[in-house]
């Protein structure tokens, strides 16, 4: 209850607030008179809890515009548009998360962006922000909730290191891997963006129209999220056939159609 009060509260630079909410809590914790009133104390605790967070979030934030010069590590999957390349990149000294683009009309379309690894980029940053819409996707309030302190795009990139150690960086690099191998064995351009979102979660390749269609026909959780769901199942039942063909080896049907059946 105490950090639900926080969606109803205007803002979190109230110094005088936090303060008054510190001296109720270490009074209840620390006095007798008030010992039983403890849901105060919990309710005083998750309100002051994410009033913090909220704070040193917006702290995080890159104050104002600017060119930059920094390594960073690449942290998610890169989403690849006709456009532009997109990705979140980890400031290696900071810790801070950007939010970056390499538009493809100001660079070659060749370039590629490996998931976890490290590359001197120069960058042109400024503060995260989004169009204030009373409807339609709130994407200042994804940034914040994502903990990204700045969006910006790429001027010039190096790559420096591929060597990572993070297993969230090689599930990322094996789905990047997935993914060119998906491009390279379908011809249609809607097969792959299909195949990419139900195998590896990746939906950025869909055009709007696509995104319409799935909304109409009802079919829209089975990209988002069931869809993936199912692959991995399939994949667990494809591991099993494997299993069933190497306990019960036979000439009758061949391992690949076990596993097709079983996946």
């Amino acid at each position: 209850l105490g950090s639900s009060l926080i969606l109803w509260w205007p803002d979190s630079n109230h110094v005088l607030l936090f303060s008054v909410a510190v001296v109720l809590l270490l009074a209840a914790l620390f006095t007798k008179k008030l010992s039983g009133f403890k849901p105060l104390v919990f309710f005083l605790a998750g309100f002051l809890y994410t009033l913090l967070a909220g704070q040193i979030q917006l702290q995080n934030q890159l104050p104002e515009p600017g060119k930059v010069s920094f390594t960073g590590q690449i942290k998610s999957l890169p989403k690849i548009t006709p456009q532009k390349i997109s990705f979140l990149t980890k400031h290696s000294q900071t810790g801070k998360t950007y939010l970056l683009n390499w538009y493809q009309q100001n660079h070659p379309p060749e370039a590629e962006f490996q998931a976890g690894a490290y590359y001197q980029f120069e960058a042109t940053l400024k503060p995260p922000a989004g169009t204030v819409n009373g409807v339609g996707f709130d994407r200042e309030k994804w940034l914040f909730r994502n903990r990204i302190a700045a969006i910006g795009s790429i001027n010039s990139a190096k790559l420096i290191d591929v060597t990572t150690r993070n297993p969230k960086h090689w599930i990322n690099l094996w789905r990047q891997n997935m993914a060119t191998s998906i491009e390279q064995n379908f011809s249609s351009d809607r097969a792959v963006a299909l195949v990419q979102a139900l195998s590896i979660g990746d939906r950025s390749h869909f055009e709007y129209q696509d995104f319409q269609r799935f909304q109409i026909t009802g079919t829209a959780h089975l990209i988002a999220i069931s869809g993936l769901h199912i692959g991995m199942v399939a994949m667990v039942g494809w591991l099993m056939g494997g299993l069933l063909f190497w306990l019960w080896p036979q000439q009758r049907i061949n391992k690949p159609v076990i596993q097709l059946l079983t996946g």
